[in-house]
């Protein structure tokens, strides 16, 4: 497979990806809205059985799932909120301490990464391109070449 054909394949899946996030808020908007709400525990499940016949893969609706999950504001959310959110958009089961803590957690790495980001730079930098392998010898022209060679500077 060539890089051009895994880019081309990347771009896709996250093209599909992002249909499935829109899909998501037009059809729960009112569990998938901004800001984010808690959802409620095993709420994935729910949306991987309708998402699969409107023709998303388990895979791609995990994915924008997990996009949707593990944001920075939906972390914010979790460590603040009293109460979780079904796809109606009712009030669910409440927060545990546990899980806000965790939320706390993981808002604490993602400061921690985007600082380390900011310092080291957003990206990574690209890879340098190396050279072709080479013997270590000198490339030499055979008997024909220099012999050719030697005639062509002569007639000079």
């Amino acid at each position: 497979m060539t890089d051009e054909t895994e880019l081309t394949a990347k771009q896709a899946r996250g093209q599909r990806i992002r249909e499935c996030r829109e899909w998501l808020k037009s059809t729960w908007p009112q569990a998938f809205s901004e800001p984010p709400k808690p959802l409620t525990v095993g709420v994935h499940k729910q949306i991987r059985e309708v998402a699969r016949e409107a023709g998303f893969s388990g895979i791609t609706v995990r994915a924008a799932f997990a996009g949707w999950c593990n944001r920075l504001s939906y972390h914010v959310a979790v460590a603040d909120g009293s109460h979780r959110v079904n796809l109606d958009g009712s009030q669910a089961e409440a927060i545990t301490a546990e899980q806000q803590q965790h939320a706390r957690g993981k808002i604490l790495e993602d400061r921690k990464r985007a600082k380390q980001q900011k310092r080291n730079g957003r990206r990574k930098p690209a890879p340098k391109a190396t050279a072709p392998a080479t013997t270590g010898k000198r490339p030499t022209l055979s008997l024909k070449a220099r012999h050719r060679e030697s005639k062509s500077v002569q007639r000079l």
